[in-house]
């Protein structure tokens, strides 16, 4: 018997959906699709056709995916009679939002380097470094060291925090670097040696000098050589010559010399003949100084007393040379300045002489007597005259009746003198 089928009917997979993509963000993206006939669920899956999910929805949000970033999902029909071929949509997700900038930007500065440091920022990858408005690093910690710089010199820095969203504006600071610094002076210097013999001298680094320091060592002002250790050998040493040592550091400013000391060294650096020389010419320096200072102590006093001495001589001579020249039958009383004491002592003077020191004298004059005064300037020399005639007695008056006048001296003191008449 033979069977035959009139007619066969064979039922064909559902068409595939429309997708579409209905939203995306920095890490999700959201498809949608219209409904399929004949499709009971649909399947959603990635570039490679690998099946990530079903759904019998018309929407499906994927999740896990990086900011910014390219994909290409798609979405099967699935139905009784088979799958349909996937409708496909590519996207980007978005770019994240730059970081904020870098908080608590400092910087510390010494005379080649600046340091610099911050804050982390959150989803920050690296920080881009500039100076001066030039880009000089990009790192990934949150400190720098910007070195070598020049010394004495102002820089300007900014930092800016770089991130899946972008770079984020800058944060600045500024910077001056210190001067180059100097070396330390090295300490201990000392000499020591025979007389124009081999010598040798030694010294100790200064405090906090850097490794690396080289050490020139002088004689008299004359560079002998350099060196990296701590002595020096000294050709013909001579303790009378001075010899000094300075310090320079790789990129340091040189130290100052420092002079060595030596009879810190062990034994006689000189021979007893300098020893004697020496000592000679130290005593007669001191003496020297010490007449130098007596001089200078005691030469204006002596002055002061020479130049009194020889113008109390001048004011006697010349006022008894006054007193000479005054009529014969005149007689003046002399009381000069009060520095000159007597001049009795010249008897062929015509002048009755008065210590103004003791000016309440009683006196006989001559009858006729003329009252006054000769001064001379010790300064100018000039000579003074003052004289006040008093009128001549008559020839009658006898010894008993006699008489007193007054006259104040160019030393403004007021002297009072009595006086008889003579027969």
């Amino acid at each position: 018997q033979n069977l035959i089928l009139s007619s066969v009917s064979i039922a064909s997979p559902p068409q595939p959906p429309s997708v579409t993509l209905a939203s995306v963000s920095t890490t999700t993206a959201t498809l949608s699709w219209s409904a399929v006939s004949g499709a009971t669920g649909y399947n959603v899956v990635d570039g490679s056709g690998t099946v990530i999910a079903s759904t019998t929805n018309l929407s499906y949000q994927i999740t896990g995916l990086q900011p910014n970033t390219s994909y290409r999902y798609g979405v099967q029909s699935v139905g009784a009679s088979g799958t349909s071929a996937a409708s496909y949509v590519s996207f980007t997700t978005a770019a994240p939002p730059p970081p904020p900038p870098p908080q608590g930007l400092t910087a510390s500065a010494g005379w080649n380097s600046v340091s610099l440091s911050w804050q982390p920022v959150s989803g920050a990858t690296s920080y881009v470094v500039s100076r001066n408005g030039q880009q000089i690093a990009t790192v990934t910690s949150t400190s720098y060291v910007d070195t070598p710089v020049s010394p004495d010199t102002g820089y300007s820095y900014a930092v800016s925090a770089v991130g899946p969203g972008g770079t984020s504006p800058p944060a600045t600071c500024y910077a001056l670097t210190a001067d180059i610094p100097t070396t330390p002076a090295p300490t201990q210097v000392h000499s020591q040696g025979p007389l124009y013999g081999t010598g040798s001298i030694s010294w100790t680094p200064g405090p906090g000098t850097p490794s690396g320091t080289v050490y020139y060592v002088y004689q008299s002002g004359k560079l002998l050589g350099t060196t990296t250790s701590t002595s020096y050998t000294l050709p013909n040493y001579n303790p009378r010559w001075p010899y000094t040592v300075s310090a320079q550091a790789p990129g340091w400013q040189m130290s100052a010399q420092v002079s060595d000391s030596p009879l810190g060294g062990m034994g006689w650096a000189f021979s007893p003949v300098d020893l004697l020389s020496n000592s000679v010419a130290l005593v007669a320096s001191v003496s020297g100084i010490l007449l130098l200072v007596l001089t200078v102590a005691f030469t204006p006093r002596l002055v002061q007393y020479t130049r009194r001495l020889v113008g109390e001589h001048r004011q006697r001579d010349r006022a008894v040379d006054v007193a000479r020249e005054i009529d014969a039958e005149w007689y003046a009383v002399d009381v000069p300045a009060p520095q000159v004491r007597d001049v009795s002592a010249y008897p062929s003077a015509p002048v009755a002489a008065m210590d103004v020191v003791t000016p309440a004298v009683s006196s006989t004059l001559p009858l006729r007597t003329l009252s006054g005064s000769v001064s001379v300037d010790s300064v100018s020399d000039d000579v003074s005259v003052d004289l006040a005639p008093i009128r001549a007695p008559r020839a009658s008056q006898t010894a008993s009746e006699g008489g007193e006048y007054q006259f104040t001296t160019s030393d403004s003191r007021d002297y009072r003198y009595e006086y008889d008449f003579e027969s």
